[in-house]
Formats: structure tokens, sequence, C-alpha cells
């Protein structure tokens, strides 16, 4: 089944659910996805109506993938794979494949383990980082596991207190490793966390990745699944980038320049809006309110009392 009639469907009832939610108020997560909306593109130039329009696409493309995540044999697979010869060159030696939460991400797996199975022996196999919560919560899924398992794909949980050894072996065993970078499952403290500029804020990202990828000499491979004009989703294979222990925040830069230029040609393809305040180390200063505080705000949650407000101007939450 193709995205597009999904998501058309979830655009229409993400639409018919704000008209009572204008009343009654939206959930917390949807508030603070907003919010780090307006305060990332806003600076950008981008208008507080335009910003709406674009948290409404964000919650249905959220809904349309939902569907997808329930019934993973409902996805049509991805329309084409653009740039495997930076893959290609790395067959024999393994690679460590970087992505993020962005467009069909949860198929991203699937299909890189298959490219691995089908063009090396059964021996090299696609392992993916991730949280413990994740893991746990995907493993309930049966559909899942068997696709993955079909698909020779394996875990590697971030929280292991020996996960930077598993990762240093599996990479010497010439394995591959798929790490979510916007996930923060890092493989080190705070102590090695780096300030990267994302959009219009400053973020903290690990950078225990970068140091050990720059001990052992090895480059890692941006990886993403974008959707073209038509909304079919398609693999693109990112040129490899080199972590040098002298340049490490420009390595960091550069992976994650990847992920800014995804979100400016379609910002409601991140997953991660609702969190991403969690991340931010210093947004960009917008000045007081243009909101007429006599009159009711747009958006607000009552989940919490006293209620949270949004401001659509600085994007800024506030109790009323």
């Amino acid at each position: 089944m193709q995205m597009r009639p999904i998501l058309s469907g979830s655009q229409k009832l993400i639409e018919l659910k704000s008209l009572w939610e204008r009343k009654f108020g939206v959930p917390y997560d949807y508030l603070m996805a907003l919010s780090n909306l307006i305060q990332e593109l806003g600076p950008l130039g981008n208008s507080s109506e335009d910003i709406e329009k674009i948290w409404f696409r964000y919650r249905a493309y959220l809904l349309a993938s939902s569907f997808h995540h329930r019934c993973p044999s409902t996805f049509s697979g991805f329309h084409c794979i653009n740039g495997l010869e930076n893959l290609e060159q790395y067959f024999q030696d393994g690679a460590l494949l970087l992505t993020y939460h962005y467009g069909a991400y949860r198929h991203l797996a699937i299909s890189l383990g298959d490219i691995i199975c089908n063009n090396l022996s059964e021996n090299h196999r696609l392992a993916v980082l991730v949280d413990k919560d994740s893991l746990e919560n995907e493993q309930k899924l049966e559909s899942w596991r068997q696709l993955k398992a079909r698909m020779g794909v394996e875990h590697l949980v971030a929280e292991d207190a020996s996960v930077g050894l598993k990762i240093l072996r599996l990479l010497k065993k010439k394995g591959f490793l798929l790490i979510y970078l916007d996930g923060n499952t890092g493989v080190s403290g705070s102590d090695k966390d780096l300030r990267i500029p994302f959009l219009s804020s400053t973020i903290r990202l690990k950078g225990g990745l970068f140091h050990l990828l720059a001990r052992i000499e090895r480059p890692l491979i941006p990886v993403m699944a974008y959707q073209d004009e038509y909304q079919r989703p398609y693999i693109q294979i990112h040129s490899p980038i080199w972590v040098n222990t002298d340049r490490i925040e420009v390595a960091a830069d550069n992976t994650l320049e990847v992920l800014r230029k995804a979100i400016l040609q379609a910002p409601e393809q991140w997953r991660f809006w609702f969190r991403h305040h969690e991340e931010v180390l210093q947004w960009a200063d917008r000045g007081s309110s243009r909101e007429v505080q006599t009159h009711h705000p747009r958006w607000y949650c009552s989940e919490i009392s006293p209620s949270l407000y949004v401001d659509t101007w600085n994007g800024r939450i506030y109790q009323g």
C-alpha cells in the first residue's frame, strides 16, 4: 500500500480533530512539537500560519507512519535506492551507517539488511543500535521481529555498559552497524557531548561515536529515507564522511547537515519535533511576544494544571 492515500486520510482526520482541540486543548507532546517548530523555523522567515500548517502535516505524517508500524506488510517498499555505490565500496570492509528518524526510517534497516545479505555471505549482517525501551516495544510486534530476523537484522542495546566495545568488535570483524544519531543513543558520557548548530538553535550531540571512529580510522556513511514529489519513498546513500581526531566537531556538523537539509525540504517528516527541546542548549532570541494577550491563544494543553500555552510568535511555553 502506498503512503499517499493513508497520508491524505490522516490529514483530513487531523483537520477535524483540531476543531475539537482548539476548545479542549492538545496533547502535551503535540504542544511541544509546535513550540519547537516555531522556535526553529520562525527565525528562518516562516510565518505563524505556515508553521501551523507544517504542524498539521507533521501530526498527519505521524498518524500515517503509525499505521505502517503496526502493519509493516502494508508498506509497499522503497521506489529506488540512490548512491548504492557509496556502500558497495565498503562491502568487503564493513561500514558504520548513520541515519535519522526521518521519512520511512523504520523500514530503512530492513532494506539495508536485505542489501547486505543479498550481496555478501550470511555471516555479514546488519546490527542496529537502539535504546532498551524502543527494542522492548518493537519486540512486542511479532511481524517486525519476523521481518528483521528474515533480513538478518540484529540489535545492540545502547544502555549496555560494554556497547562501545561491541561496536568496536563489530567493525573490526568488518560488520555493518546502523545508528540513528538523533536518538542520542551514544557510546559515551556527557563529557564528550558536542555543541552543534541545528537550524536556529544550538543542540547537544553525543560525541563518543565520532571519537571512536577517529581512533579506528573508519568513515561513516549517512543514509536517509526520503520522499519524492509524488510521495514515493526512496533511499539516498550519501558519500562517506571521515572523522579526524582534531576535527571532531566538523565531522559531526557534516553529518547533521544531512538532517538539516532534509528538514528544510519537508520538516513534517522528522519524528522528533515533540522532544527536540530536550537536546537544545540555546534557542535563537526572537524577542517579546506579538500576540494580543487579551485574546485566547490558538493552542494550549490542559493535561497539566495550570494549563500550558504556546506563544505562536516566539514559541515559548507559558502557564495560564
